[in-house]
């Protein structure tokens, strides 16, 4: 084993106390450690096994029959192969994210129904389970926020017929009272015979108008009535001006109220949203915990994951030795 390359690694930590208080250097260090490996081999572990790689570890096999050389390399290999399957399992769930047919609605749910259920399947209406079963997780949220504005337009509409149907009650209460338009009488004026209209009027010997006399009798008759034409299109004229104003009256006697429901729909339903929201966003970290710990084992092959140093991540692999020894180091001064 290479001695000098594990003292040259960035991760690496020396435990050796230096002399005088001033650390050793890389020489002098790598001259110590080869001598506490030759005479110390289970100290040698202790402190630097978190270091070292499966293939180094084996170099120590040899005297794996010393109890303490043995416990260490047990216990380092357990925690190697734990750490290095767990982030081989990591490093493969990003794939499976990517491509996203493992974390659909409907992989989710066949995994783990109950939990769906716990979690989105109980909150779901009927719009939202109509969705294909085959999307993926990304398809399944840009749905979700059409599905969002949907239930918003429907609650504004509601709020809106309501308002409307509160109206419409109230215009036929009006209506029940009388609606206050006062106009004249649109029925023609009959002017009789001998009236002061037509005071100059005579007739023959044997009671009838002269021709001349009966013209005149019908130029009044059309004036009259010509008269009574304009007066009906005045009194339609002021029955739709006043109820035009009624309807803008009621509009703005509404509008408050129209405004203040559809902001409380509005505001309801992004309460609703963000709850649904978070509960999926638990949901989605509750199964990739369920991927990493192995329990989707009747779903997924593990071993060929687990088994295969394609997805090996190095820098990790460093992270995970440095925060071995911070465990050790913490063991040691308990």
């Amino acid at each position: 084993m290479d001695i000098a390359s594990l003292v040259a690694r960035p991760n690496f930590i020396a435990k050796e106390p230096g002399g005088h208080g001033e650390p050793y250097g890389a020489s002098e260090l790598v001259t110590r450690l080869v001598i506490l490996r030759q005479k110390d081999p289970a100290l040698f572990l202790e402190r630097y096994g978190g270091f070292l790689r499966g293939d180094e570890l084996s170099h120590f096999d040899g005297l794996a029959d010393d109890y303490e050389v043995g416990w260490h390399l047990k216990r380092l290999r357990k925690s190697a192969s734990q750490t290095t399957c767990r982030n081989r399992r990591f490093r493969y769930l990003e794939e499976l994210e990517a491509r996203g047919e493992y974390f659909s609605d409907h992989a989710m749910r066949q995994r783990a129904p109950q939990l769906y259920y716990q979690f989105i399947g109980r909150f779901a209406d009927d719009e939202q389970l109509a969705f294909r079963e085959d999307e993926s997780l990304s398809e399944r949220l840009l749905a979700n926020i059409d599905v969002e504005e949907s239930r918003k337009e429907r609650l504004v509409a509601e709020a809106a017929e309501a308002m409307e149907a509160t109206e419409e009650e109230e215009d036929s209460t009006d209506d029940d009272h009388g609606d206050g338009i006062h106009v004249m009488n649109s029925r023609p004026v009959v002017v009789p015979r001998g009236s002061e209209i037509a005071p100059h009027l005579s007739t023959s010997a044997s009671g009838n108008l002269d021709v001349e006399e009966m013209d005149e009798v019908e130029d009044q008759e059309d004036y009259i009535s010509c008269g009574n034409e304009i007066l009906e299109a005045e009194r339609r004229a002021e029955e739709r001006r006043q109820l035009n104003q009624e309807a803008v009256d009621a509009d703005a006697a509404v509008a408050p109220a129209v405004a203040a429901a559809q902001a409380a729909a509005a505001r309801l339903a992004a309460e609703e949203e963000a709850r649904r929201q978070s509960l999926r966003e638990e949901f989605v970290r509750l199964m990739r915990e369920r991927f990493l710990n192995g329990e989707d084992c009747a779903f997924f092959d593990y071993p060929a994951v687990d088994d295969n140093e394609r997805y090996d991540d190095t820098e990790q692999q460093s992270r995970d030795a440095e925060e071995r020894w911070f465990d050790d180091d913490s063991d040691e001064e308990l």
